[in-house]
């Protein structure tokens, strides 16, 4: 039996996030620790390939019956997606730390 292996494409708004997050961290420690938290961030989103129906429903999503987004974590940070056809596409890295249904309503008032 061969395993199905999804290919995971980030969207403009979880490329903005991840320079954010670098930006952020790379002015506030250094550039080494920008570096490989982007490439730790990175490395957990490619984790989806295998697997990606693991995540679970966002439940700020779910009171509206959302159901097409899920997240995984990764430290502090919500990486939220969905899945299309053999493809995880990849819309946010947020910081959990933050409500995200400001972090959404900012998103759809850019």
């Amino acid at each position: 039996m061969s395993k199905v292996t999804f290919k995971v494409r980030f969207m403009i708004a979880a490329q903005n996030d991840l320079r954010s997050i670098y930006t952020y961290v790379y002015q506030n420690d250094c550039k080494p620790a920008a570096k490989k938290l982007l490439a730790d961030i990175k490395s957990a989103c490619e984790t989806l390939q295998s697997l990606p129906k693991r995540g679970h429903l966002l439940p700020e999503l779910q009171f509206l019956n959302i159901r097409t987004y899920l997240e995984i974590h990764f430290k502090h940070f919500r990486i939220i997606y969905e899945i299309l056809d053999d493809t995880v596409y990849i819309h946010g890295v947020l910081d959990g730390r933050r409500s995200i249904q400001e972090l959404l309503i900012e998103r759809m008032l850019r």
